[in-house]
């Protein structure tokens, strides 16, 4: 379309060139014909020949007389002697320089008009040539307005079906995590309770470990007085490293348990985010 709109100017200015120089020439031929018809006329009025009158000399005149005398029958008619000349035709010079001219200007004529003429034709031609070129770039200008409403319509019509879908995906989205969310709100409640279970049950296992520690205590030691100093015992007393182990494997095991939960329920939540 481009290519078409650079030959569609470089035509424009080739077409306003012819058409300014047509202008010229038969601006010019308007002139000549004009005067050559002034010249024509001029030439039509104007005579070829000029006709000089001269008047008798005296010579001439005696020598009329002369003769008039001899012939005693004959009188002599003086006023027609004095009304007697001499008659010449010469070419008329204001005639020959018309001719003249008249002949150059049919000349100019004559060969402007066949410049006219292609001048004319050449216009006809590069008219015909800019109606092809106006009538090609419309064409594709509507086409192109054509493709740019489709374009433009199915940009609208992806984008319409851009949000429709974000929009889908965003509240299903938003529903896993919910759900997510719920889950591992259970999931955490479900810990809690599972916690303050194995609380309860830490404190009634020490509660009945301090009961039974008493009661053995009171078993080996009916009356206690304080009869004397304290003094060294003969053995080391027992530090019932069994008693300890046990308890710290119950509760390493609640912990680890309650560790191994919350992490769980972490990853599952961050996965559902992703």
């Amino acid at each position: 379309m481009e290519t078409r709109k650079s030959e569609q100017e470089a035509r424009r200015k080739a077409y306003g060139d012819l058409q300014g120089e047509q202008a010229r020439v038969n601006s010019a031929l308007q002139y000549e014909q004009l005067e050559l018809e002034a010249t024509r006329q001029q030439l039509a009025e104007t005579p070829p020949y000029l006709t000089l009158q001269k008047a008798m000399t005296d010579d001439a005149l005696w020598q009329m007389l002369a003769k008039g005398k001899g012939n005693r029958s004959t009188e002599v008619d003086w006023k027609s002697l004095q009304g007697r000349s001499l008659l010449t035709q010469e070419i008329n010079p204001v005639y020959t320089e018309l001719s003249s001219r008249k002949s150059q200007i049919e000349r100019e004529v004559n060969a402007m008009i066949p410049r006219s003429m292609q001048l004319t034709q050449e216009l006809e031609r590069f008219s015909t040539v800019l109606h092809n070129l106006d009538t090609a770039v419309r064409t594709d200008e509507a086409a192109l307005e054509k493709l740019k409403l489709e374009h433009d319509a199915g940009l609208e019509r992806l984008a319409t079906e851009r949000s429709v879908q974000l929009e889908v995906l965003t509240r299903q989205s938003k529903q896993e995590l919910d759900a997510l969310t719920r889950e591992r709100d259970n999931r955490l409640a479900q810990l809690d309770r599972d916690i303050e279970r194995l609380k309860r049950l830490y404190d009634d296992l020490a509660k009945n470990y301090n009961q039974a520690t008493l009661a053995k205590a009171q078993q080996e030691v009916e009356d206690v007085r304080l009869g004397a100093a304290a003094v060294p015992p003969d053995y080391p007393a027992s530090r019932r490293i069994a008693m300890k182990s046990v308890l710290a494997l119950l509760v390493g095991g609640m912990l680890g348990l309650f560790a191994a939960v919350i992490g769980d329920a972490v990853a599952t939540a961050e996965r559902g985010s992703e």
